[in-house]
């Protein structure tokens, strides 16, 4: 909404565009956090603004989520197909690495709204790179870069655990027809040196910098430290990698459309669905072991939100708490057999 006063407020929606292509990203988000960070105010972080920023409201009835795109035809393709109507949720693409107003913006609707944010890149180092440019800006973008806009972004796909299913078949009902078959060789590209290289300082360390500009050292990469205190997807984000490099090859996006130009959607959508339907089983589970289990003595609150003191209040492993293995498997399987059960069970990570 465009604040012009009451008669002459202006509403745009971004449902009803006469364009796939959807509304431009322009400086007002970069002006308008500028201001938002400079203003003192009680009430709730960033929701006011100065005389000198762009006057405009967010607002959503219903989405989900907030789903960056790194490529602008595969925004199109979602876009065209209508898919915020199947999944309620806000399309953002950058158009490969996001510019300083996409990253604005992708952090007002994040903080203003509370929405997750996930992202849908290309299944090589490059299209995690883009994704962690939403997390981490990177030394070479100076004060604006860093964290400045940052915001955790979870990664949906196309992650190389989902192309090995996809590679041998395709869900059936799903795609044209549910014939089976699954994506042709001819969209596997082997992986370069240079993509190899990229793939081991995603699983390693970044130069940071201090606040006068100076080095700060090393940190892990932000591929791993974004994923908070989850251990077990930490514990996924390095068995992609790891499996990225050892299958050698990299798959884009677009290559989904081999198995139907309505397949990316509906792939798209049962993944989403199938996370929250992941999220709010194990949610119950756990507040159940833990009002059940729990032996410190201190009295269980049924209304307790907080996902992090739920988990912690009976074991630091949700899996211990519950009482279940997290494999999964037997204990003659090696190590990368359990790590691949374990991304198959993980719609996001």
């Amino acid at each position: 909404e465009e604040g012009r006063g009451e008669e002459g407020r202006r509403v745009v929606d971004g449902t009803a565009l006469s364009s796939v292509q959807g509304l431009p990203i322009t400086r007002e988000w970069i002006d308008r956090t500028t201001a938002s960070h400079s203003t003192t105010t009680t009430t709730t972080a960033y929701s006011t603004s100065t005389s000198s920023s762009p006057s405009f409201t967010v607002t959503t009835k219903n989405a989900r989520c907030i789903l960056i795109i790194e490529k602008e035809g595969i925004y199109n393709r979602l876009s065209e197909d209508r898919f915020y109507d199947t999944y309620p949720c806000i399309l953002v693409t950058g158009k490969g690495y996001p510019d300083l107003a996409t990253r604005a913006l992708v952090y007002t609707l994040h903080t203003e709204l509370q929405l997750p944010v996930y992202g849908l890149a290309d299944c090589n180092p490059y299209g995690i790179g883009v994704l962690m440019t939403y997390v981490w800006g990177g030394r070479r973008l100076g004060v604006d870069g860093l964290d400045r806009y940052s915001v955790p972004v979870e990664w949906v796909g196309l992650r190389p655990s989902q192309v090995e299913t996809l590679r041998v078949r395709k869900d059936e009902g799903v795609g044209v027809g549910g014939s089976g078959g699954g994506l042709p060789r001819n969209v596997f590209q082997r992986l370069t040196e240079l993509d190899r290289k990229k793939i081991d300082r995603l699983a390693g360390t970044v130069a940071t910098t201090t606040t006068g500009g100076g080095s700060g050292g090393h940190s892990p990469n932000p591929f791993l430290t974004s994923c908070g205190n989850d251990a077990r997807r930490v514990r996924a984000r390095k068995n992609e990698l790891r499996l990225m490099k050892e299958l050698g090859y990299k798959v884009e996006l677009e290559s989904l459309h081999w198995l139907g130009m309505d397949y990316l959607g509906k792939w798209l959508e049962k993944i989403l669905v199938g996370h929250e339907e992941q999220m709010r089983t194990t949610k119950t589970a756990t507040r159940a072991a833990a009002a059940a289990s729990c032996t410190d003595g201190r009295e269980y609150d049924s209304d307790d939100d907080d996902d992090d003191s739920l988990s912690s209040a009976c074991s630091e492993d949700s899996s211990s708490c519950l009482g279940t293995s997290s494999d999964d498997g037997s204990e003659d399987d090696d190590d990368d057999s359990r790590a691949r059960r374990e991304l198959s069970q993980m719609y996001i990570i």
